[in-house]
């Protein structure tokens, strides 16, 4: 059945293009994407894990995914300077037969490329008008030309820099400056599909393969460990006689980009009349988390299912759609940054224990390491989410 309701989606990124292709295979037969907020040009290396790839797979990208994007096999933690093996984690078959779905690397790009083309064979109309103004209660978009256009639900995916946020909230996400992230491009050919995660006093370095040739890096550092006169001088003095397969990557860098992390509480309300946010316009995650994206899908298959249940009266679903996602979203939040504060301890006896722990629980304790992560990708929206 194909369903009245008239939504606008404000941002083509990951989260809008998706919950675009969510409402029409919910059966919302009118959707609009208004570009004008499209986020970041950055293009970098995104990892999807299960909890959101099977929300992609249920909108018709597993062939595509599967084509563009690598499955890794494994996730590994390593002693930056030794190599020495602390944890291990069984990714591809594992991860589909005890999920369900698998976890993938892809580049920004080539996501957006997929979400765009399957929301084209789906008839979504694409539009670059320019927002002017928004009446929040009467879901009205007003455009720089003065035309109007009136929508059941308007959907703010436009990022952190969000302009339809300023509708609801004039609060401002605080910077961490506790931390320095930086991700590097490198064209280094990746000997296995392998995330290797190394980790030395005050810094770690998450070692990504993204082709044939090329491997990606993400350095998080404090800051005070060290002077940062560059991004990419500050990855070398990090990085320096660490493991030979990362010093192979720091020869062969072709980009470096220094990223603000943003580390701040969901917004209280993340909607008002017929106007909504999804994904980083809400509730920004670290960087280093490696969860953004994937929560931004999770909220577009939560937000897509409450406004179908409202059918014609979609703003009705808001209330239910945040009260859903905040506890999860301040999990996943609060996760990341424990996860990175045990990755950059600095004191070397605190350090010692740790290692010790992760690697007594990773060989002789497997199904309880496990255990403690299914929380994160064993989350099915699609059964449900009460």
């Amino acid at each position: 059945m194909t369903l009245a309701t008239n939504v606008g989606v404000i941002g083509a990124g990951v989260g809008g293009l998706t919950l675009a292709l969510i409402c029409r295979h919910l059966g919302v037969g009118d959707v609009r994407i208004y570009r004008e907020a499209a986020g970041s040009d950055n293009d970098h290396l995104l990892e999807l894990s299960s909890n959101a790839t099977r929300i992609l797979h249920a909108i018709g990208l597993k062939d595509g995914l599967q084509e563009a994007a690598i499955e890794p096999q494994f996730s590994f933690t390593r002693t930056g300077q030794g190599g020495i093996l602390l944890t291990q984690r069984a990714l591809g078959a594992f991860s589909v037969a005890r999920y369900g779905a698998p976890t993938y690397l892809i580049l920004r790009s080539k996501l957006l490329e997929l979400l765009e083309l399957a929301c084209r064979g789906r008839d979504i109309e694409f539009t670059a008008d320019t927002v002017a103004e928004i009446a929040s209660e009467s879901g009205q978009l007003e455009f720089s030309d003065g035309r109007r256009v009136v929508h059941d639900a308007i959907v703010g995916c436009d990022g952190i820099h969000s302009k339809v946020r300023n509708l609801l909230s004039n609060a401002d996400w605080k910077i961490d400056s506790s931390v320095c992230v930086i991700s590097m491009r490198t064209t280094a050919a990746p000997t296995t599909h392998v995330i290797n995660i190394w980790s030395e006093p005050s810094r770690y370095c998450i070692q990504y393969p993204v082709s044939d040739n090329r491997t990606d890096l993400l350095v998080v550092i404090q800051p005070d460990a060290m002077s940062l006169s560059s991004a990419e001088d500050a990855v070398h003095t990090a990085l320096h006689n660490w493991h030979p397969r990362l010093q192979e990557c720091m020869e062969n860098v072709t980009d470096t980009c220094n990223h603000p992390v943003i580390n701040s509480e969901p917004l209280e309300y993340w909607y008002a009349g017929k106007v909504v946010l999804l994904g980083d316009a809400c509730h920004p995650l670290p960087v280093y988390s490696m969860q953004g994206a994937c929560a931004a899908i999770e909220d577009a298959w939560v937000l897509g299912t409450m406004m179908e249940r409202w059918e014609d009266t979609p703003a009705e679903g808001f209330s239910d759609y945040q009260r859903y996602r905040l506890p999860r979203v301040k999990k996943l939040r609060l996760q990341a940054i424990i996860a990175a504060a045990n990755l950059l301890m600095a004191q070397r006896s605190d350090i010692w224990r740790r290692n010790v722990k992760w690697a007594l629980t990773s060989r002789f304790l497997p199904e309880m390491s496990m255990e403690a992560l299914d929380w994160l990708y064993g989350y099915d929206c699609i059964k449900g989410f009460d």
